[in-house]
């Protein structure tokens, strides 16, 4: 498991060489609508529990921080942690069609996007030890052999972002403030695959 996770985690931050989190008791929504999405600018919660791992050093694992968002972070305790997101200002954020503002290294040029100067941060969630070394992540997947991702995104303003770039599928429908999407199989979207259970999983 832990080669294929380390393996999911390169693909994704490249997907197809171009890429650089769910409670099992609760859907992955975390207080957005239908599709995870939006929250009127408002904290947002992500809670995870049972995260799956007990390998290597996941019995090291003392704080959990955000990427990006550092100053966000909890205690991991019981296998989980409770994060707290809260509304951003827009000098935290970056204009969305910047490299890498959805982990994305290649060029968005070719994508239509609603709103070319709307703002975005992206997250996701990072594991550190006692001697606050970064020791690992935490990623929701589609299980451990999975091939989906969940990240969130912080948004200043409603934006879709539609098209194909560097082999990749886009079909994004962001509204301000918190979202969360889906990166797999060369597709970035926010609607939640159908069918699809999302677990907490350690990757390091």
């Amino acid at each position: 498991m832990k080669k294929t996770l380390n393996y999911l985690v390169i693909a994704v931050f490249a997907i197809s060489a171009a890429f650089m989190s769910c409670d099992k008791n609760k859907d992955d929504d975390n207080n957005g609508n239908g599709n995870g999405n939006g929250n009127t600018g408002n904290s947002f919660v992500i809670e995870a529990k049972d995260v799956i791992g007990g390998h290597g050093s996941y019995n090291d694992i003392v704080t959990v921080r955000l990427y990006n968002l550092y100053r966000v972070s909890a205690k991991f305790e019981n296998n989980g942690f409770k994060l707290t997101l809260p509304a951003l200002e827009s000098d935290e954020l970056v204009i969305i069609t910047q490299r890498g503002s959805l982990l994305f290294e290649g060029s968005l040029e070719s994508l239509t996007i609603s709103d070319r100067e709307a703002k975005i941060k992206t997250v996701f969630v990072e594991a550190y030890n006692a001697e606050n070394n970064l020791i690992g992540y935490i990623h929701q997947l589609n299980g451990s052999d999975g091939n989906i991702i969940v990240y969130y995104s912080y948004l200043d303003s409603d934006v879709t972002i539609k098209g194909e770039a560097n082999g990749a599928d886009f079909d994004l429908s962001f509204k301000k403030g918190w979202n969360m999407w889906y990166i797999g199989n060369n597709r970035l979207t926010t609607q939640k695959p159908s069918g699809v259970d999302f677990k907490w999983y350690y990757v390091n």
